[in-house]
């Protein structure tokens, strides 16, 4: 074993280190046994150090095979743009396509799922005008989603209100009435 000392000074103190090494030897790996070898020595014992290894001969009746390894499991599936939870364990997928809305449905695994709603509103809050803006979302494309038509102007950072509508006409009562901090 060897020690160093190591002296660091800060300042006025002086702080004294000291590191001890040892040295580790190592073993050369034994070659391979050659055939006329194998045959006129005995076989080693197990390692204390090394598991027991078994073989289906040698195991006790009644015992059970080593199950195989668990599948991993998937990696979650990532919702694009901002994320909406809902009250029904279900997601909300909200993003900007050529500067417009698009509300994207997914179930609790999110996945992507079919539109539960008949259409949505939204309304924020713009610094060029004293009244906000508002738009219209209905389905369209596969029916998983729901498109705005109209365009948002930059800057797209804003608190947004969204209404999600059941029904046709004047029957079209809200079913769902969330707030979110837009960052597009």
């Amino acid at each position: 074993m060897q020690r160093f000392f190591l002296t660091v000074a800060t300042g006025l103190t002086a702080v004294a280190v000291a590191i001890s090494l040892t040295a580790q030897t190592t073993r050369a790996p034994e070659p391979p046994p050659t055939p006329e070898a194998a045959k006129s020595t005995p076989a080693k014992p197990a390692d204390a150090k090394s598991p027991a290894k078994t073989d289906a001969k040698s195991a006790k009746p009644g015992a059970t095979p080593a199950k195989p390894a668990p599948k991993k499991a998937e990696p979650e599936p990532k919702i694009p743009g901002t994320v909406i939870s809902r009250a029904n364990g279900s997601f909300l997928g909200l993003t900007l396509e050529n500067n417009t809305f698009k509300l994207a449905f997914y179930d609790a695994k999110k996945k992507p799922m079919p539109v539960d709603v008949t259409c949505a509103v939204a309304r924020w809050k713009v610094q060029y005008q004293r009244t906000q803006e508002q738009a219209v979302l209905n389905p369209g494309g596969d029916g998983k989603a729901l498109f705005g038509s109209k365009t948002v102007r930059p800057p797209f950072a804003f608190r947004l209100r969204l209404n999600l509508l059941a029904g046709e006409g004047d029957s079209a009562k809200v079913v769902e009435e969330l707030d979110v901090d837009f960052k597009g």
